[in-house]
């Protein structure tokens, strides 16, 4: 029997996880308790934002971020062309028109020059700025906000991808990439595949305090309780909402995997720093970006190769599956019909033809990893 074939991306679940969940499971509050409350205050203090509000994914956590910062019908949305879909379903879920525009050459949120020629024309249709840090690399999150701040666009941050990297604040100290520093709202994830996992899960983060109230309202129906002292059991719902509810289980094991996260990304540094030493030699390898006041989380270790796909073919037939991360948003049908694509996004189809997500995870074995880096050094030794 052949071994089976080993993801880019799995999880690391341990008995402090197992016994987490289980104490719930003692219990008869499985939704909606304390294990929710702990959680979100741990998320917080580990993102260094005022408030963290839990929801069922990160798809969710979009969707209910750009409401509450009142995206609505008609408004248009910008978002770089290489992201997850979500990112753009969620615009159109509000009702509004998602942007797609160019990314810079590393394949991280926007080209800067792109966007600012397209605020400038378009600043009146815009309703929301929308950035993504794939893989948990740096971006250029200042210059975007400054770019925002002039015209007063809000700014979302999908940082799905990166909880867990900090960068260097202009005061010198490390802080998280998600402390809502430079933007209304950030988002992370906690998909299987993630940092951190609860099976599936996000949430929401921000220090605007009424931007909070109004998540938490939207992922529970929108419901309101009258607080009537003659009708304890009335409630009130001013706006529909959505049941984007977070459970007790999932919450439980969050708080375990946020307690092994400085753990888990250490591991996760000392994997791509072999892969960066093993491939810096080769100048037909671009890494990913690396920049000296910048932690990057390390969700994703993309590089850049030519003939990609027999790269990926021979990965695949010594047992290794790499991804690619991801299609840009252009090339779906959805976001054909209904997106707009002001100019040609060069940078980002270029970086789609080369990159190539290589196995990393905490619980990677090291001869896993140079079984890898043998099989892409063989690649190159032959191109």
């Amino acid at each position: 029997m052949s071994s089976p074939l080993i993801n880019y991306s799995l999880p690391s679940i341990t008995e402090r996880e197992r016994d987490k969940v289980n104490e719930v499971l003692k219990t008869t509050s499985i939704t909606q308790g304390a294990f929710l409350k702990d959680f979100e205050h741990q998320l917080a203090g580990y993102c260094g934002v005022d408030y963290a509000i839990a929801v069922s994914s990160g798809s969710a956590a979009l969707h209910l971020a750009y409401k509450a910062a009142g995206l609505k019908d008609g408004g248009e949305a910008t978002l770089p062309a290489i992201t997850f879909a979500s990112a753009a379903a969620g615009v159109m879920h509000c009702g509004g028109t998602p942007v797609i525009l160019d990314t810079n050459p590393d394949g991280c949120s926007y080209s800067i020059d792109q966007l600012a020629d397209h605020l400038e024309q378009s600043y009146n249709q815009t309703a929301l700025l929308v950035t993504a840090s794939i893989g948990g690399y740096p971006f250029n999150r200042k210059r975007i906000y400054e770019l925002a701040a002039e015209r007063d666009i809000p700014v979302i941050a999908d940082l799905s991808h990166a909880l867990g990297a900090f960068y260097k604040t202009e005061q010198g100290r490390m802080s998280p990439v998600t402390d809502c520093r430079y933007e209304l709202a950030s988002v992370v994830s906690f998909q299987a595949l993630k940092n951190i996992t609860t099976g599936e899960g996000g949430a929401v983060l921000t220090n605007d305090k009424a931007l909070a109230q109004n998540v938490r309202l939207l992922c529970n129906h929108g419901i309101e309780s009258a607080c009537d002292p003659d009708e304890p059991w009335r409630y009130d719902i001013i706006e529909p909402g959505y049941n984007y509810r977070i459970t007790e289980k999932q919450c439980a094991m969050g708080i375990a995997q946020l307690e092994r996260l400085p753990d888990l990304q250490e591991r996760r540094n000392r994997l791509a720093n072999r892969y960066l030493e093993a491939f810096s030699p080769h100048q037909q390898i671009k890494l990913p970006l690396v920049q000296a006041d910048h932690q990057n989380s390390w969700h994703l270790f993309v590089i850049r190769i030519p003939e990609r796909k027999k790269l990926y073919d021979k990965l695949l037939q010594a047992g290794y599956k790499a991804q690619v991360h991801y299609v840009p948003l252009h090339y779906l049908s959805f976001l054909r019909r209904a997106g707009r694509v002001p100019q040609t996004p060069e940078a980002s189809e270029i970086y789609y033809r080369e990159c190539l997500s290589l196995p990393l995870f905490p619980e990677m074995r090291d001869e896993d990893q140079e079984a890898i880096i043998w099989v892409v050094e063989q690649h190159i030794a032959g191109l």
